[in-house]
């Protein structure tokens, strides 16, 4: 493969640090912040900054103090059982029932509730290996608690009695697991808001230390910057449009999830509308830049066979103008220049966790004008009438391995590598841009002039 080396310290003259300052303070033990804030690139867990990190997000809903709420959901859950008792044996209603309809109550309270919430934003960072872990662990106690939560609800639909007594243990183990595993994530809470700033606990104490001892030079930083802007290209996406299983992944068999995702694209709620920098605004992507996880996929590449003498042609870095979501890719190209591969990493954050996808792509091109796509994940359609797409699972030798046996036979053209790759490519994504915007699932592409954050 090339002689690039991801680790060598990048060239002088780069883009220069994210300013943070101004939007954010730390105040009597706790973090106070404006819509939009971008906290300094430290751990929020530990405030380490010396080791891998990665971006997380989420938007604050100020609904007021949780002993308020609690107290709301306790009332209507009296409401709701005793109705049950009161009308249940006149109008046969099971106990099936009573949890579906007390579930649905509790979401529309809160969904009328959130309609008139104040919101806000937050971007920061936390370690990218102990995120991963503490995403599987959490991932494990949601699946015990559904397990548990389904062996319950079997033995009153199945009219089980003799397993009921088990069927409430598994239930109440469920609970427990669910709530052991989801201590490990942030804790965080926005209750009220005073003067326009919004007042966030549960930051830990390490982070808050980092972030006060910091926080007079960012905000020097930020009064020497404010103001700035530039222009950047945006588009709408329309998420609302698109499948359930494009938008749930792995979640898809989570009820809970499943049947929020349904609602909100019943609603076309404005959860499922979000700008998008366009493709021309990724920028190169320096060497230190680089996410853990995709230097880790180019040091799994360094000793595979099949990609001896592949080289790299450029790394990008894409963000998003609320800061929830990145993009990161690097591109190789095969010694004979007739097939690219595109390996990326798309970090999607919000409260809970970071969730991190991995996309492998393999193009080549053939002298009919057909374009031979074979990945690892779904291309959302219309597609390209030149498009010739695959989907295969598995390690990058086996995406490889299945994509060299589509091309037998066919006449390869190169791809005209370095010069022709920019403009193939950028012309390749504004005619993909035009067929979804025509559908419904993008925009129009508008300029926009954006806050200097970089």
């Amino acid at each position: 493969m090339s002689e690039f080396n991801p680790y060598q310290v990048p060239e002088a003259g780069g883009p220069p640090s994210q300013v943070t300052g101004g939007l954010w303070q730390v105040s009597q033990g706790c973090l106070l912040f404006r819509d939009g804030a971008r906290l300094p690139e430290i751990d929020l867990y530990t405030g380490r900054a010396d080791i891998p990190l990665m971006p997380a997000s989420a938007e604050f809903l100020v609904l007021g103090s949780r002993g308020a709420q609690l107290l709301i959901r306790m009332l209507v859950m009296f409401l709701v059982v005793g109705a049950f008792v009161y009308f249940g044996p006149s109008l046969e209603v099971s106990l099936p029932v009573l949890w579906l309809v007390l579930i649905v109550v509790l979401m529309a309270i809160r969904v009328v509730r959130a309609r008139k919430a104040l919101r806000a934003r937050l971007n920061w960072h936390v370690g990218s290996e102990d995120e991963k872990r503490r995403r599987n662990i959490t991932a494990w106690g949601r699946r015990g608690f559904w397990l548990g939560f389904g062996l319950f609800a079997a033995t009153f639909v199945l009219e089980l009695r003799e397993w009921s007594t088990l069927g409430l243990l598994a239930f109440v183990a469920g609970l427990v697991a669910l709530s052991v595993t989801q201590r490990r994530v942030l804790q965080l809470r926005c209750e009220r808001v005073r003067d326009g700033w919004f007042e966030l606990r549960g930051v830990p104490a390490a982070a808050l230390q980092v972030l006060a001892a910091r926080q007079s030079e960012e905000v020097r930083e930020w009064m020497d910057r404010s103001g700035e802007t530039r222009e950047r290209k945006v588009f709408k996406t329309y998420l609302y449009r698109f499948s359930l299983r494009t938008l749930l992944g792995d979640q898809i068999w989570n009820p809970l999830a499943l049947l929020t995702m349904l609602i909100l694209k019943l609603r076309r709620s404005r959860l499922l509308v979000r700008d998008c920098f366009a493709s021309s605004e990724a920028e190169d992507l320096g060497s230190s830049g680089w996410m853990p996880s995709l230097r880790a996929k180019w040091d799994e590449l360094q000793g595979v066979p099949d990609f001896e003498g592949w080289r790299l042609l450029l790394a990008r870095n894409l963000g998003s103008p609320i800061g929830d979501l990145r993009t990161q890719w690097f591109t190789l190209v095969s010694p004979d220049e007739r097939h690219s591969l595109v390996v990326g990493v798309v970090t999607v954050a919000n409260l809970q966790a970071s969730k991190e996808i991995l996309e492998t792509t393999f193009r080549a091109w053939t002298s009919s004008g057909l374009q031979i796509v074979t990945s690892n994940t779904l291309l959302q359609r219309p597609l390209p009438e030149h498009y010739r797409v695959r989907r295969v699972r598995g390690s990058l030798t086996q995406v490889l391995t299945s994509h060299l046996a589509r091309l037998e036979g066919l006449d390869l053209l190169p791809a005209a590598f370095p010069e022709g790759w920019e403009e193939r490519m950028e012309e390749e994504i504004r005619e993909r841009h035009d067929l979804l915007e025509a559908a419904g699932y993008y925009g129009p592409t508008r300029t926009e002039e954006v806050p200097v954050r970089h």
